[in-house]
């Protein structure tokens, strides 16, 4: 399973089907101890992302709703002075109450502690859901 999602997320990234000089990097990340219950954070993450393009992905709970089960489509904003990134995404979600919200995400990813914070703010809502974990990097080939 974890592989198939690894592929779909570097399939994403258009890493699957050519060459790249660029070493792409993925992380999977456990936030089970840091949401609570908290729905619009997920509890795993596997986050891909190539430096080079600045072109990310990001599989999750969410992604597999909303985006028909594939990877949504992220950026590094920015790099961090530790070595790690921060990506943004947009998810249109459906709550279950049948309320529709777009939410801009954020994920910083530590380069040192490969920790993470994940953040979901609604757009138009003065909501703001959080999570933190501890990823794990993946190789890449």
């Amino acid at each position: 399973m974890r592989f198939s999602l690894v592929f779909a997320s570097l399939m994403a990234l258009g890493l699957g089907a050519t060459p790249s000089f660029a070493a792409p990097e993925a992380y999977e990340c456990d936030l089970s101890a840091g949401i609570g219950a908290n729905q619009w954070v997920s509890p795993r993450y596997i986050f891909s992302f190539d430096r080079k393009t600045n072109v990310a992905a990001v599989t999750d709970r969410l992604a597999a709703t909303f985006f028909d089960g594939r990877p949504a489509p992220a950026r590094i904003k920015r790099e961090t002075r530790n070595g790690g990134v921060v990506l943004v995404w947009e998810v249109n979600a459906r709550s279950a109450s049948g309320q529709n919200a777009k939410f801009r995400y954020s994920a910083i990813i530590d380069g040192r502690t490969k920790r993470v914070n994940v953040s979901a703010n609604p757009l138009a809502y003065n909501n703001n859901f959080n999570g933190s974990g501890k990823c794990t990097q993946l190789v890449v080939n």
